[in-house]
């Protein structure tokens, strides 16, 4: 049984986060965390799965992320205990229905770690389902990590939003230009300016842990920020690393990701986590150098509407 909650409602968000957390884990998100992120986006739905008895067995997220292309499906993600894989058609029937109704051209599903969801793999293969982009998860244990003396440019240096607020405007066109331009099969859909500020001043990053490289004249060429999560203690994630396209080969982002992992070190977490597309060799190189080990794979499939 589907059941939509109320996300405004401290009970019902509250069970859901513990569903989703007891599921995953290694993915948790907090009631404030959950409201947070589904205020950024345009539309966002969570749900229940509940079995027969009533009882809570999964959790699911539809999202509506659609910033600048109208054409983008909505993103479906779920969570559910192993006895819920019975469930998983009936939840994507119900995500498709809802797309729909929202005017959604397609319906993207994301597939956490593919070893461990097989279940929903099989069924997406059965659903004429499509894998449409893939990444690969990397970990790094922070007390055996490599580093390396690293220069930034003449003219280029690193400074922070917190310390700097004034290159905010000049990040975000960076960041939306490197996020536009990295190695990926997927189309970019740029966050407004000002919902992409909520974004990282949110509860899980902040302008302290946001690092850029900006020139003399005040244009930020790189950006790397930095996330933590309350449901994840000791772990903090490389949120987004990215150099302006033409600047790219300067040692930018290497600089920045040593900055990032001694920022974590001082913060005093164990372990940090990122993810990178699978064509993204340029930086899955770097994180190798550093000490990075693979976790996991991530799929995303689609389906067109």
């Amino acid at each position: 049984m589907i059941v939509p909650i109320d996300i405004a409602r401290d009970d019902q968000i509250g069970l859901w986060c513990t569903v989703w957390s007891t599921a995953r884990p290694d993915d948790g998100l907090t009631p404030l965390e959950t409201r947070y992120e589904s205020e950024l986006d345009p539309y966002t739905e969570c749900w229940l799965i509940r079995d027969i008895a009533g009882r809570p067995v999964g959790a699911v997220q539809l999202t509506d992320s659609r910033w600048t292309a109208a054409t983008e499906p909505f993103e479906i993600e779920m969570a559910t205990f192993p006895s819920a894989d019975g469930a998983i058609p009936a939840i994507l029937d119900a995500g498709c229905r809802r797309a729909r109704e929202l005017g959604a051209s397609g319906l993207l599903v994301a597939c956490r770690d593919v070893r461990a969801d097989e279940a929903l793999r099989a069924v997406l293969e059965s659903r004429r389902f499509v894998c449409a982009d893939r990444d690969v998860e990397v970990v790094l244990d922070i007390e055996h990590a490599v580093t390396w003396e690293t220069a930034l440019p003449d003219g280029v240096r690193m400074t922070t939003l917190a310390h700097e607020p004034e290159l905010t405007g000049s990040a975000h066109r960076c960041f939306t230009l490197a996020d536009a331009d990295e190695p990926n099969s997927a189309e970019a859909t740029a966050r407004p300016f000002a919902e992409w500020v909520r974004e990282i001043e949110s509860p899980w990053t902040s302008f302290e842990d946001c690092l850029v490289a900006a020139t003399d004249a005040g244009e930020v060429i790189g950006w790397a920020n930095l996330e933590s999560f309350a449901s994840t203690p000791g772990v903090a994630w490389n949120g987004f690393t990215g150099t302006h396209p033409d600047h790219r080969g300067r040692g930018i982002a290497s600089h920045l990701k040593v900055a990032l992992l001694e920022r974590a070190r001082q913060r005093g977490f164990r372990e940090l986590r990122t993810e990178n597309h699978e064509n993204n060799v340029a930086m899955r190189h770097i994180n190798a150098r550093m000490g990075y080990v693979p976790s996991h794979t991530n799929e995303w499939w689609r389906l067109d509407l």
